[in-house]
């Protein structure tokens, strides 16, 4: 490789033999993130492959001249390479979380890694997951952005992204607002709407086109693209057609494939031009996706509603007594108040938009799957949704969380056993820390194992999924744990949970041998911890829990391609890990008189003040 053996000659004559080894194992991370490496022809301009080289060379010497970290005590980990540490072992292999949980099975529930001039610390385990996020927080608060990743926040400007300081506590106050339990009550509306819309589309796919199979992916991401983008910007597409919406969800694709994949400039310290060469494919993509999504829809978007407040207010109305607000009017009303530009309003869509569409739709992905594999699951569940019916004459709604508890646990079991983020989006330490014994650097990557959490929370049948483990009568505590709170309401301040179980479920956790309650929200370590738990979590198992509960009141799932077969749940491994298969299924029409009961709730939707701008 015309790079690498560059390098080697760039390295001072005293650390070459040191360096020769470690060069020749960066070769296979090289020719993995940058392909042009490996060619021994290349057409790549001299330039830079000089950048690339002069770049690794540097960083390479400084890994060698400096090693701050030698002398104390970290964490155990695999033997690594001089220099360059396991970046040969983790470019081995695609399914970097099935790397992690045999590591973690290896060396125990915190071990280590070096990659590059980075070390990297790996949790696996729940009680030293809540030491770090919630004893030691302010340390773990920190986020370890890459650099092209942090270009989607305009350098990591917005509140997922940016470092831990007065701006992020800034934008996560404003986040917050409308993310409460309480403040997600004003909600239900969209969410009634967009779960009767989805069913009713189901419904309608069996009348025009019974034999074709249904693409439950793309049915759920307009679902959750409705709900987001609905509150977000006052807009909804009609249809997974319009060209707005498609592009939109290959944008966010887009970003979560090229964020997901690490590049050695996140890695090495090589200079401005090292980084320009190595990213200049990854940041032409965002810069496209930045112009079409960020500053086109988005902001183009805000710059509408914008001009609409701006004409109520000249006119003399008043905006909030109109009509129901989007989040955006909301924000552009206080922006004073907030001390918010438009630039910040955007940045809060696109972190909306981006995190909260994809992620959902992806648990319900495997929610779908494990209820077509699980027939008597799906009855089960059936027969809850069936005894609200009956009760009330509606279809279930959020007053009914407390009386179906078979349902949320299937949700609960999915995210358990299946976490659309096996790895999370790292933390970084902010300063240096001691965790069981080890020390703990400054600005170390720190990576939480959300399946190793989950396997020794839950080592029963760890690979089997059972709803009813979360059920009361299958649970070991006495139902004195913390539950989910139903319809937002409330329960020890500031923590969204209840203190005790009143509708049958299971405590989310047992409290330890010393009596202490666990704060772990929902029993499920998917949505985080600490000062960057997931802001998002009380609307996403609201959209799941309302689209569930009522799917199982109106049809039947399974698999379209092979009826009565399960799906394999081998999951594909990236930001969002998702089936490896295809979920291909039909949705078979419980009772026909259903459909009245559809339509009268869509009535009842229609006459509670919604004011949208929908796509066709």
């Amino acid at each position: 490789m015309p790079i690498l053996s560059t390098v080697t000659n760039l390295i001072p004559a005293p650390l070459r033999d040191t360096a020769g080894s470690a060069v020749t194992a960066l070769s296979a991370y090289v020719a993995r993130v940058l392909p042009f490496a490996a060619a021994e022809n290349s057409s790549v301009p001299l330039v830079a492959v000089l950048a690339v080289s002069l770049g690794l060379a540097l960083a390479l010497r400084r890994a060698l001249l400096k090693s701050s970290d030698a002398t104390k005590r970290l964490p155990p980990g695999p033997p690594a390479w001089p220099i360059i540490g396991h970046l040969p072992l983790m470019a081995s292999t695609t399914e970097t979380d099935k790397l992690i949980q045999g590591l973690a099975k290896e060396y125990g529930p915190i071990f280590h890694l070096k990659l590059g001039n980075v070390t990297v610390i790996v949790i696996s385990s729940e009680e030293l997951a809540r030491e770090t996020l919630i004893k030691h927080g302010k340390i773990y608060a920190g986020r370890f952005t890459g650099k092209v990743l942090s270009m989607s926040g305009d350098g990591a400007q917005d509140l997922v992204m940016s470092p831990y300081g007065e701006r992020w506590r800034h934008l996560r106050r404003v986040a917050h607002k409308v993310l409460t339990p309480l403040a997600l009550t004003q909600m239900d509306v969209m969410l009634e709407n967009e779960s009767l819309r989805m069913i009713q589309q189901l419904l309608e796919h069996n009348d025009k086109h019974r034999t074709e199979p249904i693409d439950i992916a793309k049915r759920l991401i307009l679902y959750t693209c409705n709900i987001i983008a609905a509150k977000s910007l006052g807009v909804t597409f009609a249809s997974s057609d319009n060209s707005t919406f498609t592009g939109l969800i290959e944008a966010i694709l887009e970003v979560f494939v090229i964020g997901g994949v690490g590049g050695l400039e996140d890695y090495f310290n090589g200079g401005g031009l090292f980084d320009y060469v190595l990213t200049k494919h990854k940041r032409e993509v965002m810069e496209r996706i930045k112009e079409r999504v960020h500053n086109g829809f988005i902001f183009g978007r805000i710059r509408e509603l914008e001009a609409i407040i701006k004409g109520d207010l000249a006119q003399g109305r008043d905006p909030r007594t109109d009509r129901e607000l989007c989040y955006v009017e909301e924000l552009l009303l206080s922006m004073n108040e907030e001390k918010l530009t438009l630039n910040d309003i955007k940045l809060l869509m696109v972190d909306f938009i981006f995190a909260g569409i994809d992620t959902t739709s992806a648990t319900l992905h495997w929610v779908m799957l494990y209820l077509c594999n699980y027939p008597q699951v799906q009855k089960r569940a059936q027969a809850e949704a069936d005894r609200i019916v009956k009760t009330h004459g509606r279809l279930p709604c959020f007053e009914d969380m407390d009386a179906m508890p078979y349902t949320r646990a299937i949700i609960k079991e999915a995210t358990r056993i299946r976490p659309v983020g096996p790895l999370g989006l790292p933390r970084q330490t902010i300063e240096e820390d001691t965790v069981a014994g080890y020390y703990i650097p400054k600005d170390a990557q720190v990576i939480y194992n959300t399946v190793g959490i989950h396997e020794g929370l839950y080592p029963e049948d760890t690979e089997k999924f059972k709803p009813e483990r979360w059920l009361a009568a299958n649970f070991n505590d006495s139902g004195n744990g913390p539950i989910l709170p139903a319809a937002g309401s409330g329960g020890r301040r500031g923590s969204g949970l209840k203190t005790v179980a009143e509708d049958g479920a299971a405590p989310l956790m047992a409290p330890d041998e010393a009596g202490h309650r666990l704060d772990l929200l929902d029993g499920i370590y998917l949505f985080g911890q600490g000062r960057r738990l997931c802001p998002g979590v009380h609307l996403a198992l609201r959209e799941m829990f309302i689209l569930v509960s009522r799917l199982m009141a109106c049809v039947t799932l399974d698999s379209a391609l092979h009826p009565g077969k399960p799906f394999s749940d081998e999951a594909r491994f990236g930001l969002t890990a998702l089936p490896k298969e295809k979920v291909l299924v039909t949705a078979t029409e419980r009772d026909p008189a259903m459909r009245e009961m559809l339509n009268m709730e869509k009535q009842q939707v229609m006459k509670r003040r919604v004011s949208l701008s929908v796509h066709t």
